[in-house]
């Protein structure tokens, strides 16, 4: 008997090594085909090995225990957990020539039902749509964005999970998003939810643009519950409307959890309590994932 418990907790142990080799072999080759992509010299190129990376992240990510694996070695790929564990995003971006990006997401979910974790592809919709403020969007349908926050709230047994993320634009301009992230009973992702009071009306997501030149700062304030950002303004007054134009004021303003909203708030005095959320101490466990222009 004592024989056979040892060759169990033997081959137990065993296995768990092999997977683990497994999942660095992985990990090797998605930094090799990352550091490739971004390498190469034309966009038709770039999206080849892409679509190579893809096609071994999609592997990897059906491997088991690929879920508590890092990646930390992947270059210019976020792997962002969420706060209660349930899911996770792999996010990253392709630039192209003419100083536009493509945005490549995929979410690794458990599952209740399968009792295990199922991983959806996101489809970067962003030159399609029209007013993306207002859509409510889905895998198929997403405003592509690199995330760098997951800020998550609960309502009940309601959960929504608001992302904060960056998006390169193009050669005049870059954006500051703020999304919604949420899940079906079937699991199934879905972005947008109406959920941004301001005075003029209630989105679904907001969306800031400012000068290629300009660099934006949203961030999240967890003892206030507030998201906290620089207040945009044009060089000159003639300028208003034209974004690439727009940068930081000195002035802040916030979106502060109320209520189940996000409720806008102007013109908020940044005191000491602040300080943290713009000279954050960096953590030893923390790495570089990605480096976006203007984060």
């Amino acid at each position: 008997m004592k024989k056979l418990i040892g060759i169990a907790v033997f081959m137990l142990g065993f296995n768990c090594f092999s997977q683990k080799n497994k999942l660095v072999a992985f990990e090797d080759s998605l930094t090799l085909q990352r550091k490739a992509t971004l390498k190469t010299k034309n966009d038709e190129q770039r999206l080849k090995a892409n679509n190579n990376f893809i096609k071994t992240l999609e592997r990897a990510l059906q491997q088991e225990k690929s879920f508590e694996h890092s990646f930390d070695s992947v270059p210019y790929t976020a792997f962002l957990m969420s706060k209660d564990k349930k899911f996770r995003i792999i996010n990253w971006n392709v630039p192209f020539d003419n100083g536009s990006h493509r945005y490549f997401c995929f979410i690794q979910l458990y599952s209740k039902k399968s009792k295990c974790y199922e991983t959806y592809q996101i489809n970067d919709y962003s030159e399609q749509l029209t007013n993306p403020e207002y859509k409510s969007l889905n895998s198929k349908t997403w405003f592509g964005a690199l995330y760098y926050e997951i800020i998550p709230q609960k309502t009940g047994k309601k959960s929504w999970y608001t992302l904060l993320g960056w998006d390169g634009n193009d050669n005049l301009s870059n954006k500051k998003v703020i999304d919604v992230l949420s899940f079906a009973a079937n699991g199934q992702p879905k972005f947008g939810t109406a959920i941004f009071k301001t005075k003029k009306d209630t989105k679904r997501r907001v969306i800031f643009e400012y000068s290629e030149d300009a660099m934006m700062s949203v961030r999240y304030h967890p003892k206030k519950n507030q998201i906290v950002f620089d207040h945009l303004s044009p060089r000159q007054p003639q300028l208003e409307g034209e974004y690439q134009f727009y940068g930081p004021d000195f002035t802040y303003d916030a979106f502060e959890w109320q209520k189940n909203k996000w409720v806008l708030l102007e013109n908020i005095e940044i005191t000491n309590e602040y300080d943290a959320i713009y000279n954050p101490e960096l953590k030893s466990e923390e790495k570089k994932i990605y480096e976006p222009k203007n984060r």
